[in-house]
């Protein structure tokens, strides 16, 4: 289905199947099926960046988003384990970005309450990994936004 709003076109995918399907399959069928239709290349032209906003997606799963179909994709990045925390967390121990603090409204056990956060976005973080051997290997840049989330006036 394609809908038209304020003079852009805009489309809407939707791939069917049980409770417990994969959410990666399933975006997979959607990109093929937009290929199929509407020609190769297409995804990239459609879809200028994707927001995945919750569950486990994989960094094989995240590689080919950016390599097989040229998608910008926004997640979150929620274990405090992962390379990618330790490449931020290294980025912020050497420079001192600014942080912007902002008050949003978030819902919790159906009340809406406001809460502060604190925000800097950073360009261009070149990401590296190591093998087992020391080796060095580039993986590229990201973009990345770090949030500082407080309760009761404490930083979590």
């Amino acid at each position: 289905m394609n809908v038209t709003t304020t003079g852009r076109l805009r489309f809407v995918g939707a791939a069917l199947g049980p409770i417990n399907s994969d959410e990666r399959a399933l975006l997979f069928h959607i990109f093929k099926d937009i290929e199929k239709y509407l020609g190769k290349g297409k995804v990239k032209e459609i879809i200028d960046s994707l927001t995945l906003d919750r569950g486990y997606w994989g960094g094989h799963f995240l590689w080919e988003l950016k390599h097989r179909w040229k998608t910008d994709f926004v997640t979150l990045v929620r274990d405090d384990d992962l390379d990618f925390v330790k490449h931020v967390e290294y980025y912020l121990r050497g420079a001192e970005p600014t942080f912007k603090e902002r008050w949003i409204t978030v819902t919790k056990r159906g009340r809406k309450e406001k809460k502060k956060i604190r925000l800097s976005g950073i360009n261009g973080l070149l990401l590296r990994r190591y093998s087992s051997e020391g080796k060095e290997k580039d993986l590229g840049k990201v973009n990345a936004v770090v949030v500082y989330d407080e309760k009761d006036g404490k930083e979590i």
